[in-house]
């Protein structure tokens, strides 16, 4: 290998991203899908994702295409039976994809919970955050108002360091607008 293979080899930036959220709300097919338009460039129907809950812990590291730095993402998804545990995860890493279920609301008073810790975390504090809504497509969605009024979605959108989305993972729906948001992570 030459010098310059050992350079460009050194100036890979791998980009630490933790996902979090509730039981049930998408995680694994969200990072699924971040996957698959990575590697190809198209979606997965989401019926062709092999989706379990998450026990424990899932890491995976891809290039990202039109990320700086020849980009790589290693994507550490924590299962949502874990929550208790969340905050040992919040180090060591560099930006934060928060996922709530839209069509759960047994899950959204303790997801909502949840999100005021992490964004209260020390760990948190100036670190590049992605909330999103999703399962959007869902026939049985908590309406809207009540849904951004259990997480008072207008005081988070405020955050500097905040960035909202309505998506549905599984649908495919602004999955391409998460890739964007990833790509500009450094």
């Amino acid at each position: 290998m030459g010098d310059s293979d050992a350079s460009s080899l050194s100036s890979v930036v791998v980009v630490r991203l933790l996902v979090l959220g509730g039981e049930g709300c998408g995680k694994t097919i969200l990072t699924h899908q971040l996957r698959s338009l990575c590697r190809t460039g198209r979606l997965t129907p989401g019926n062709r994702i092999p989706a379990a809950p998450t026990v424990g812990q899932e890491i995976d590291e891809y290039s990202v295409p039109g990320m700086a730095h020849g980009g790589k993402v290693s994507v550490k998804e924590v299962g949502g039976s874990m929550m208790s545990v969340w905050w040992r995860f919040l180090k060591d890493f560099d930006a934060l994809i928060y996922v709530v279920d839209r069509s759960n609301p047994w899950g959204l008073a303790k997801c909502t919970v949840e999100l005021f810790r992490v964004l209260s975390s020390p760990s948190t504090q100036g670190i590049p955050i992605l909330l999103l809504s999703n399962k959007n497509t869902m026939p049985s969605l908590i309406p809207k108002d009540a849904f951004e009024s259990a997480l008072n979605l207008e005081e988070v959108k405020r955050l500097p360091n905040v960035t909202f989305l309505e998506i549905d993972a599984y649908a495919g729906l602004r999955m391409t607008e998460v890739l964007e948001w990833v790509k500009k992570l450094r």
